[in-house]
């Protein structure tokens, strides 16, 4: 083979490595909005379980404080309740945004708030035992180089007139399980005093690809 024909095949591995990935780009539509069966948008996941039942689910854990700005939690999704979480009462020995398995018992949490004297009971999911069943620092890597290549677009596609909200270089992505249809869906949730954007990217499991991307902003009035 020649050398010129060697290079010529390098280059073209290269570009065909590089080119945008195969996806669908949605303006104006949130994955929730176009995939739920009723107007649920989530919430906790066991908030009318009974203490003591034994649960086990599968979904991404989250290390940020989030349930009540202080606990970790797991991100499901559903069909029929949208984005919904599992409060824990600890963290867990594994990485951020990770796919885990977990068995756990469900245990009261009673928060007292002063100002009205009041306790009320939260529930969360004690660990009996858990597994990691996917580390997905390469797949956040892949969504966060992906987001960097099409921002700008994404940028003009959602442009409303009088909007001066610019989406963030460097996001911060909620990230919950889709089992039904084997998904993991990316959400940034972006907005200044006036105007808010939704950014969601789903990656198909098994193929550890973008399929879709969501974008929309809107004006959401002054705070």
């Amino acid at each position: 083979m020649k050398y010129s024909t060697l290079v010529f095949l390098i280059v073209l591995s290269f570009q065909l490595q590089c080119a945008r990935q195969s996806y669908r780009i949605h303006v104006g539509e949130s994955f929730s909005s176009v995939s739920l069966q009723s107007t649920g948008y989530g919430g906790s996941a066991i908030a009318a379980a009974r203490p003591d039942t034994i649960i086990e689910l599968t979904g991404i854990y989250s290390d940020k404080n989030i349930f009540l700005n202080k606990y970790p939690v797991i991100r499901i999704f559903s069909m029929e309740q949208g984005k919904l979480f599992v409060p824990l009462p600890s963290r867990l020995d594994c990485n951020d945004g990770s796919l885990i398995s977990i068995k756990g018992k469900v245990v009261k949490l009673p928060v007292r708030y002063p100002p009205t004297n009041k306790t009320l009971n939260y529930h969360q999911l004690a660990p009996l035992s858990y597994n990691t069943i996917m580390d997905n620092q390469k797949i956040i890597e892949q969504v966060n180089t992906e987001y960097q290549k099409i921002r700008q677009d994404l940028q003009t596609k959602i442009f409303i007139e009088q909007s001066k909200l610019q989406l963030s270089p460097n996001p911060e992505w909620d990230i919950w399980f889709h089992e039904k249809d084997d998904i993991f869906i990316f959400h940034s949730h972006q907005h200044d005093l006036m105007y808010a954007a939704d950014i969601e990217f789903i990656v198909n499991i098994k193929t550890q690809k973008i399929s879709d991307v969501y974008a929309k902003q809107w004006f959401k009035g002054e705070l």
